[in-house]
């Protein structure tokens, strides 16, 4: 194994922004980001030796929360993730149909509108 890493340190961690990379026969992964005692943590860019890219959020040194991850022949994983599972697939929709438009819908909103007060 052969790993380098750039970026910031505290009491002997990585700890801050900072860039690693490992190369193990050839193989290289790398990651920019942030960095929480030893781990991943924030945002950070994960690449795979395959040719996988990741964009997203970490936490305790795995993937959580929104991210992308964008395989070789560029097809892309979007939304949530927890470690390498992706539990919740966002999708991109054209348009959002319009609230209240006939007058049974605009009634059956009033329900929940509430009225807060202004002072000046």
């Amino acid at each position: 194994w052969r790993q380098t890493y750039q970026g910031a340190f505290f009491q002997d961690s990585l700890h801050g922004r900072g860039d690693y990379l490992w190369d193990h026969h050839n193989n290289r992964w790398s990651y920019e980001g942030h960095f929480y005692s030893d781990g991943k943590e924030g945002y950070g860019r994960v690449s795979y030796p395959e040719g996988g890219l990741f964009e997203g959020l970490f936490a305790g040194n795995r993937r959580f929360g929104p991210g992308v991850f964008t395989q070789p022949d560029g097809r892309q994983d979007v939304g949530l993730w927890r470690g390498p599972r992706l539990v919740r697939l966002c999708a991109v929709v054209d348009g959002v149909p319009r609230l209240g438009t006939s007058l049974e819908a605009k009634v059956r909103l009033l329900r929940f509108r509430t009225l807060v007060p202004i002072k000046e």
